[in-house]
């Protein structure tokens, strides 16, 4: 997909702005999810996403507790497309996929004994 390179950041899209999007399970379009979600998102370039971010602490934890969902945008209705577009600076024609929820984290479990001075 062409486009402007914004990969410097994530593109996110307000959970408030989004809110067209829940419940996933209503949409009348394809959503991945799981596993499935991982793979389509893996091969996505990062500028081809759009990440539902939360607007405050009660949208955090919902968003955090949320399956991973990957939804193809172009399959979206007119309106949720144009209700994200709204909030996007970028149009949202310049995205493949809106991700809802956390991809998961494979780094090394950290402690903080690691940045203690010795």
């Amino acid at each position: 997909m062409s486009g402007p390179d914004h990969t410097s950041a994530p593109i996110t899209i307000d959970h408030g702005a989004a809110s067209g999007l829940f419940p996933v399970e209503e949409l009348e379009t394809q959503a991945f999810q799981y596993r499935d979600a991982e793979l389509v998102l893996t091969e996505a370039d990062a500028d081809e996403i759009a990440i539902v971010s939360p607007s405050g602490f009660a949208s955090a934890l919902f968003l955090h507790q949320h399956t991973l969902t990957a939804i193809p945008i172009a399959d979206l209705p007119v309106e949720i497309q144009s209700s994200i577009d709204a909030a996007l600076e970028i149009p949202v024609e310049t995205f493949e996929f809106v991700q809802i929820g956390n991809r998961p984290y494979d780094g090394s479990d950290r402690s903080l004994t690691e940045f203690v001075d010795t």
